[in-house]
Parts: structure tokens; C-alpha cells; sequence
């Protein structure tokens, strides 16, 4: 809302100047996308008998021009119900006013959103010739007598009001053909086409210039990511300078920038990302040991509960399991390896008591896949394979109610699946991921919450990390387990600019 530290904005310049400086703080410091960004400029109290208060309509009609003219993209709302506010006990006339306003504001101005009383809506094309005379008058402030007009008009309908009460009909009002009018349109509300070259990049200054990563973790000095590791081997996974000539054509790690090369890649063939871990290790299974010994291995030998079903702790008790699935799918001509983390939080790992190995199951489950990934590439340095970091949905929802007789209930809150995903984001990044996945999401504020700490780590790190997201249709309806379209899950979480869905 138009506020600043002066007060409310009542004047047209006042709206454009709060709104500009608004804008200016979002999308060029802040780097919000601007096409997400909704401005109310204020509506105010028209017809007081004030003469400061005359031109307030046009104050907010000019404004709302100007401001969706100098801030690109943005839209503009506002509580209309404020407009009409002295003439309050007449419905008929206070929608009448309404009606003039909305068509001169939207169709002339542009703006997109108002909170209205929609059952009682009017379209200014039924208003008596009169009325709509009147309404003019007073909305656009064209003559002195307006508010005085208004209020005789005002007088006249709660005559009207009385005399239905009293049983006397009222006389029938013709009503008027509706004509479509066409919206207002600005110089960019139709851009040139433009050859797409790829996939819409984030709002940091890495990722705009394509700044390559250097994989040296262990240089970050953020407090925040810094507090999160436990146990680790190295966080640097950079390439050495030698390995390959400065002219190697090929991708060299922390030389060449990750993202423009998966554009390249991602345009001119087919990539394959590996299949599913788990069936892969019931496939084990069938022809080898892997039960409840085997699952806690010698470290976890004494733990207080069952553990066989965590297949993500098999990255710690069975490592030869896991990297020799990874090895499979890579020998099968993998290019993009998934880590055995999907279950890898503090929220997922709560039910097994292991809270506390978060970090570490990111961290080795995203070596054992590096390890796989480097392996395979120095055989065929002409196809190098990438790590992407996975994170699950976790097996808690925050947007659907765990109790049918209670849809208020929640057994998650948004913050902590942000802390939880933080923690698994930087265990991932330190073991050597090179992408992270937000992947089989069937509640999209899960996503949202991961989202987020993916963002806040890169902001925290000034990296430059693709991003792929997986959603999950759960039945023939084509809808996620929260209610989503295909559609509506990707404009749910299309602001996170993600390179893959």
C-alpha cells in the first residue's frame, strides 16, 4: 500500500512517488520479479464536502496510469468500498459510483485487482442516464455541485427504500446492453518475440553472468552454512589446474559454468537422469543379504529402534551398495546421477530417532555420487556426468491436514521444512553436488519451503546452482495430492526461476 514514512499517499504524485521508490527497492536491490509484485495506491473518500477530497478518484485513476507506465509488469489493486463511503446505507448508490470508477480505472488506466462486493456489482452501462451523469460528475470531479447533486440523488433513493417498504413497487428501470470495451494496452503489454535461449535465469548476479563454481566449499564463511556441518572428509571439489589444457574443449569443473553448459546440452540431445534407487536396492536384496544387520551395519549395531527401510543410512552402513547402483546407471549412459537422499532431513529421519545425520547423509550421499560421477568421466572425458543433489518431500505435509476431522491441523510448520531443507541443501552442496532437485512433490508448499532454502543458500553463498523441480500427479485427475494442475504447480513455483520442471 502506498505509505511511506510521510504517511498515506492521497495525491497523484504522492501514489507515483511511493509506488516508483517501491518498486525500484524490489526489483533492482531486492531482485523480486516484478511481474509478482501488486501495488494498492489507495482508494479514498470522494463526496465529503470537502474540497481536498474532490479530485481523490482522479488522483487514483491518473496514478494507477503512471504507475503501471514506470513500473513494468507490476499490478495494481485497491478496496473500492473507501470510494463511496459518505454515501453509505445506499446501496444503489454506492455501486452506481463504483461502477463509473471501476470502467474509468481499468479500462482507461489498467488496473487489474479491486476488492469489491461482487453480488452487488454494477456495470456502469445499466446505470440510468442520470445516475451515470452524476456518478461522473463526482468521480472525475467535473463540476463543484457534484457532491451536492449526489447527496439530493442520495435522498431521492432512500425515499425509494421506504416506499418498498411500505409495500409500494418501485418503477421498472430499463436496463442497457453491455458493450465490451477493450483494455488499456502499453507499450509492453506486447514485446517482440525473442528466440528463446534458454531456460529463464535466476535473479542473482552469478547466474546472469553465467559465473562458473568454483567448488571450493570450505572458503564460505557464512555463519549460517558453517553451523549446519557435523562430519565431513573435504569440501572442496574443484578439478585440478593441470588436469586439463587450458584449451580442453570439453567441461572442466569449476573452469566452465555449469548452467550454460546444461543449456547447450539440454538443447542439442536427449540427457538421461538415472531411474529409481529404491527398486533398485530390493533388486539387490533378491540376490544378496540386506536386512536389519546389514541395514545398521557396525556403527549403528546398538540402535534403540528398527532402522531396515531407511534406505538413505545405507549411504553410511553399505556405501558399495549405493555408489555400485550409481555405477550401473552411469555404465547404462547416465549423464545426471540422483543421491540417495530423499529421505535426508531431520523431518523424514525423525521417525529412525537419526535427526542428528541429516547433514551427514547429504554430505556422503553426494560423495558416494561424486565419487561415481568423476570415476566414469575420467574414463570418457568428453562426457562428464553430474551430481544432482535430491531432496524428498519429506513424509510430513505442510498444506494438507494429517486429521480428517480437523483440516486446521498441522504437523509441519512452513519454517521448520525451510530449516530442514537448509540443512540437507548445504550437506549436499559440501559433499559435491553439482545440481539440486527438488523432485516428486505432491504438496506444493513442501516445494515451496525447499525452494526457499535453496534461494537462501545461494544468497548466503553468491553461487550459482541449477535448479530442477519434480512434481507428482497422484492420480488420473492430473493433480497433485494437494489439488494442483500441472499448471497451477508450476506457476506456484515458477518465481524460483528453476532450469528444469
Amino acid at each position: 500500500m502506498a505509505f511511506d514514512e510521510e504517511g498515506q499517499a492521497a495525491t497523484e504524485e504522492e501514489k507515483v512517488r511511493i509506488c516508483k521508490r517501491s518498486y525500484d527497492i524490489l526489483v533492482n536491490e531486492v531482485r523480486f520479479p516484478p511481474e509478482d509484485i501488486i501495488f494498492d495506491p489507495n482508494v479514498l473518500t470522494i463526496g465529503t464536502g470537502m474540497e481536498e477530497h474532490s479530485n481523490y478518484g482522479v488522483d487514483f485513476i491518473k496514478a494507477t496510469k503512471r504507475i503501471k507506465e514506470e513500473c513494468p509488469f507490476v499490478k495494481i489493486s485497491g478496496g473500492i468500498s473507501n470510494l463511496s463511503f459518505g454515501f453509505r446505507g445506499v446501496t444503489k448508490i454506492r455501486e452506481s459510483i463504483h461502477a463509473v470508477f471501476l470502467e474509468h480505472a481499468i479500462l482507461e488506466s489498467g488496473m487489474d485487482v479491486g476488492i469489491v462486493n461482487a453480488k452487488e456489482l454494477l456495470c456502469a452501462e445499466d446505470l440510468e442516464p442520470d445516475m451515470l451523469e452524476l456518478c461522473e460528475d463526482l468521480v472525475l470531479n467535473k463540476i463543484p455541485e457534484a457532491t451536492e447533486n449526489m447527496l439530493e440523488r442520495t435522498a431521492y433513493e432512500r425515499a425509494v427504500i421506504d416506499a418498498r417498504k411500505k409495500g409500494v413497487a418501485p418503477p421498472k428501470k430499463p436496463r442497457l446492453k453491455i458493450v465490451n470495451k477493450p483494455r488499456v494496452e502499453f507499450s509492453w503489454s506486447s514485446p517482440e518475440p525473442k528466440a528463446q535461449e534458454g531456460p529463464p535465469l535466476p535473479y542473482s548476479a552469478a547466474a546472469e553472468n553465467r559465473v562458473p563454481n568454483g567448488y571450493t566449499y570450505s572458503k564460505q564463511v557464512s555463519d549460517r552454512v558453517t553451523a549446519v556441518r557435523t562430519r565431513y572428509d573435504s569440501l572442496d571439489w574443484e578439478q585440478p589446474a593441470n588436469l586439463y589444457p587450458t584449451d580442453y574443449p570439453h567441461f572442466v569443473r569449476g573452469r566452465d559454468s555449469l548452467r550454460e553448459y546444461l543449456t547447450k546440452l539440454f538443447t542439442s540431445e536427449i540427457a538421461v537422469y538415472d531411474g529409481a534407487m529404491g527398486t533398485m536396492i530390493q533388486n539387490y536384496s533378491k540376490d544378496n543379504v540386506l536386512e536389519e544387520e546389514q541395514y545398521r551395519g557396525e556403527r549403528f549395531q546398538d540402535w534403540d529402534v528398527n532402522v531396515k527401510g531407511n534406505n538413505d543410512l545405507l549411504t553410511l552402513t553399505q556405501p558399495h551398495v549405493i555408489k555400485g547402483i550409481h555405477t550401473k546407471y552411469l555404465e547404462a549412459g547416465s549423464q545426471l546421477i540422483g543421491t540417495n537422499t530423499f529421505s535426508s532431513t531431520t523431518i523424514a529421519q525423525a521417525d529412525y530417532k537419526m535427526e542428528s545425520l541429516a547433514y551427514e547423509l547429504n554430505y556422503y550421499g553426494a560423495k558416494l555420487a561424486r565419487e561415481a560421477c568423476d570415476e566414469m568421466t575420467a574414463k570418457d572425458p568428453t562426457k562428464p556426468r553430474f551430481v544432482v543433489g535430491a531432496l524428498g518431500p519429506t513424509n510430513r505435509t505442510g498444506s494438507i491436514s494429517p486429521d480428517v476431522e480437523d483440516p486446521s491441523v498441522r504437523n509441519v510448520t512452513f519454517d521448520e521444512l525451510v530449516e530442514s531443507y537448509f540443512e540437507e541443501v548445504v550437506g549436499l552442496m559440501d559433499g559435491g553436488a553439482d545440481i539440486l532437485m527438488v523432485e516428486t512433490i505432491f504438496d506444493t508448499l513442501n516445494a515451496k519451503a525447499a525452494l526457499y532454502a535453496i534461494t537462501e543458500y545461494l544468497e548466503a553463498t553468491g553461487l550459482d546452482i541449477p535448479v530442477f523441480v519434480s512434481g507428482t500427479l497422484v492420480d488420473q485427475s492430473g493433480r497433485t495430492l494437494s489439488g494442483q494442475t500441472g499448471e497451477a504447480f508450476y506457476a506456484s513455483i515458477r518465481h524460483a526461476k528453476p532450469m528444469c520442471v
